[in-house]
């Protein structure tokens, strides 16, 4: 229905005035085959088809109405469908033919300094929250609700990548084709190095936390581990269904990932570093505290014009700084307020001083 009228369509259009008005005449019949206003194919690569053979048609022969109503009836589906519904989604998937899991929360939040990366993962068999706490030499990766439904393995790949240099371990030589991901067959046979983490056959719902240094030599692994026992990194640490948090108290900055509206508290203290804050609505947020000011940071993936609070056992004045009696303030952030700036990040900054 839609292959024998795209592909004459195109030929017409091509050809341009070298045909014969009865090779129009019978061209433009075999195209209405594909009226997408009788067949009503939905959404999709076949309405595409479809508006794409009326073009065709009309830019061979000058129906300026026809032209007008396919790019109308194209840019109509350039919108977020409801929930559950075919077409584009909230995350900018697109979803077409059946209900297909939908992963909400895919994004970051940054204050130019430091960054949060969070992503859940929705497949048929496994289901997962993860997020990527960046700090200055170290990532944090945590992860919550990882869930196998079937009697499968799962892993998470640390590292997987050719090795150019040699290692004092076991080292696999390993053949595979670029068939398995493109149009070509071409065989590669190398040296490689894999790690990963082995969450072991399912079904099972587990949680798990792992930090990542980059650059780091065997020698200092001592002397790392020592640091970061000592600043407590350890131990500020959330990794629950719906919220993630962690807090580096020597660097007085949290990172929080919330995923739903909900009042969440968050808590941590040592020795030279307390924080205490209340969160209401889902979002990534980053929280930092200088000599003379204090700032919050949020992102979120879905949804904008909207003003969010965060409260913190803090006193801060200006612009979205709100004390309380209680000798803690409202930091209200304000989304973005259009699409093009969805997920974007946003800081107010709070001064100590009135």
């Amino acid at each position: 229905m839609v292959s024998i009228p795209r592909l004459v369509t195109g030929q017409l259009l091509m050809l341009g005035d070298n045909t014969t008005n009865f090779e129009v005449q019978k061209i433009t019949e075999i195209s209405f085959r594909s009226d997408w206003w009788e067949h009503n194919p939905g959404t999709g690569a076949n309405l595409v088809w479809m508006l794409q053979i009326e073009l065709y048609r009309s830019l061979a022969t000058n129906n300026r109405t026809g032209i007008e109503q396919g790019f109308t009836r194209m840019w109509q589906d350039i919108v977020v469908s409801p929930l559950g519904g075919q077409g584009i989604q909230n995350d900018w998937s697109y979803h077409f033919q059946r209900t297909q899991l939908l992963s909400e929360f895919v994004g970051g939040v940054s204050d130019s300094s430091y960054g949060l990366a969070m992503m859940d993962t929705a497949t048929h068999n496994l289901t997962v929250k993860r997020s990527w706490h960046f700090y200055d030499d170290a990532v944090m990766a945590l992860a919550s609700n990882l869930t196998v439904s079937t009697q499968n393995k799962a892993w998470t790949p640390l590292a997987s990548r050719l090795l150019t240099t040699a290692l004092g371990v076991e080292i696999s030589t390993k053949t595979a084709s670029y068939n398995t991901i493109g149009p070509y067959n071409d065989k590669l046979t190398s040296r490689t190095v894999a790690i990963w983490l082995d969450h072991g056959l399912g079904p099972y719902t587990r949680n798990y936390s792992y930090i990542i240094l980059s650059n780091v030599k065997v020698q200092s692994m001592p002397e790392l581990i020592k640091r970061y026992n000592d600043d407590e990194i350890f131990s500020c640490i959330s990794n629950q269904d719906l919220f993630h948090a962690m807090a580096w108290l020597t660097l007085r900055r949290v990172s929080f990932v919330l995923r739903n509206n909900t009042t969440t508290m968050f808590s941590s203290q040592n020795s030279f570093f307390k924080i205490n804050t209340r969160l209401n609505d889902a979002g990534a947020y980053l929280f930092n505290e200088a000599t003379n000011d204090l700032s919050a940071t949020l992102s979120h993936p879905t949804r904008i014009n909207r003003i969010v609070t965060i409260n913190i056992d803090r006193i801060g004045y200006g612009q979205g700084c709100i004390v309380l009696s209680d000798l803690a303030t409202n930091v209200m952030i304000a989304l973005p307020s259009s699409d093009p700036l969805l997920g974007a990040s946003v800081t107010v900054t709070c001064k100590k001083n009135n």
